[in-house]
């Protein structure tokens, strides 16, 4: 198996597509240079240095920047004049469901993480709070899917995308993989581990919709887990979408080249 995973053919003939299976985190030693040590060194130096004066708020803020990575940001005042009044409405309901949601996730993960490990059985439980109303019935709440998932363009099919989420069975075995990484892997710094889980989450996609959430919540979680932070509170999400082009082309540059380093120091600096 190469560094970055491989490309499994399904099906035959005209129905045939090629769909990702990353490697097992627990098969990929980094080599640390200088410059991770040290970014390793100044992240850690920033969340001991954090202010935290206000929780609520700083929980408030991190859920609103992880939805607006979902909708984006609002639209400039030259393009929403065109769009009506009503899916203008509609839109900015959704959102603030969405956010309410995502909060209320938050915190339901949080007290019951009392009581289960970080495991599918968490994830799913945290995955049905957030994904509660009349535009997230089809999205399947609380499950993870069984049928394949793609990114790429609206008119994108299982032939034309560029990218296939690794098929049910493969997808079964990699959130296993991962789940084990996150509880036996004890010699790895745990902000290179957060880095490490947060992409091969997000390659495994394992629910149909809200994966971006869910994967940016579990580093908030795994932190906790491993006493880094005290409360789900990061700028994470508010740091991703200063910077969303060398974040979806660092995952992609993994997922093609192998360049798991390039990755990390990457992420160090967003925490």
């Amino acid at each position: 198996m190469d560094r970055q995973g491989y490309y499994r053919t399904i099906g035959r003939d005209e129905g045939a597509y090629r769909s990702f299976v990353p490697t097992p985190l627990q098969d990929i030693h980094l080599e640390m240079d200088e410059e991770m040590q040290t970014l390793l060194a100044q992240a850690h130096e920033r969340l001991k240095n954090r202010n935290l004066s206000d929780i609520d708020a700083l929980q408030k803020e991190e859920v609103e920047n992880s939805v607006n990575l979902v909708y984006g940001e609002k639209k400039p005042i030259s393009l929403a004049f065109f769009e009506t009044d009503d899916k203008e409405d509609k839109e900015d309901k959704k959102r603030k469901l969405d956010e309410q949601n995502l909060l209320q996730a938050t915190r339901f993960a949080v007290e019951r993480m009392q009581k289960l490990p970080i495991s599918s059985r968490l994830l799913k439980d945290v995955h049905w709070v957030m994904m509660q109303g009349e535009h997230n019935e089809r999205k399947y709440p609380g499950e993870m899917r069984t049928s394949p998932i793609w990114l790429g363009i609206k008119d994108d099919t299982l032939a034309t995308a560029p990218f296939i989420s690794p098929v049910y069975e493969d997808m079964a075995k990699s959130i296993a993989d991962l789940e084990n990484y996150i509880h036996y892997e004890e010699q790895t710094d745990a902000l290179i581990m957060a880095a490490l889980i947060h992409y091969q989450f997000e390659m495994i996609h394992p629910f149909i919709d809200g994966n971006g959430r869910i994967g940016r919540l579990l580093t908030l979680l795994f932190l906790m887990d491993r006493n880094v932070i005290q409360q789900p509170v990061l700028s994470l999400s508010k740091n991703l979408m200063s910077s969303s082009f060398k974040y979806f082309t660092g995952i992609a540059s993994v997922e093609v080249y192998g360049t798991y380093e390039k990755w990390v120091k990457y992420f160090l600096q967003q925490l």
